[in-house]
């Protein structure tokens, strides 16, 4: 159990595969006298701001230096904000995977 930011609380639990997805179809379950509501717990992606790549950090990245590239056309010089170019995914192009997309969105493969 662990506060959140509105000072309600939140449980974590550790279920077996078929416990777990029987509660999350249910969507709510019993505690106490009240009902909360049930979600998955998906860990957080480590995303290197070195190299844009994921599963390390910066510190002691050896791969390309492309912090200074746009996030979205991935174009030198100017930041994601500024940009007016469609985007240009460089982890997939790299993957030879389909690139015309956000890094960061659902659709990026890598």
């Amino acid at each position: 159990m662990r506060p959140n930011w509105s000072g309600n609380q939140i449980a974590t639990v550790s279920l077996p595969e078929h416990m777990a997805t029987n509660m999350v179809m249910r969507g709510r379950t019993r505690i106490g006298l009240v009902y909360c509501r049930v979600r998955l717990h998906s860990p957080k992606i480590i995303r290197c701001f070195r190299c844009h790549c994921y599963g390390h950090r910066a510190t002691g990245c050896k791969l390309n230096d492309r912090s200074a590239n746009c996030m979205t056309c991935r174009g030198p010089g100017h930041l994601s904000k500024e940009c007016k170019e469609p985007p240009n995914c460089f982890l997939c192009e790299e993957m030879k995977k389909k690139k015309d997309h956000f890094p960061e969105i659902g659709k990026c493969e890598a």
